[in-house]
């Protein structure tokens, strides 16, 4: 098994100056939720939303 390492505050704070907003959001989504990036970007719609209104758990299925 590799090294555990955490994402220092320093490396945070610019990875929230990405100019893409699309990359930024996926950054704020990953650090918030610990969702891996292929996790992020296969992410539908209707995972996110129901009913108008959005879910308060996020299920998401993880192939190994």
């Amino acid at each position: 098994m590799g090294i555990t390492r955490y994402i220092q505050p320093a490396e945070r704070e610019l990875l929230l100056t990405l100019p893409n907003p699309r990359d930024r959001l996926l950054v704020i989504l990953g650090l918030n939720t610990g969702l891996r990036i292929s996790e992020l970007l296969t992410l539908r719609w209707h995972q996110l939303v129901r009913n108008g209104e959005p879910i308060a758990l996020l299920e998401v299925s993880r192939r190994f």
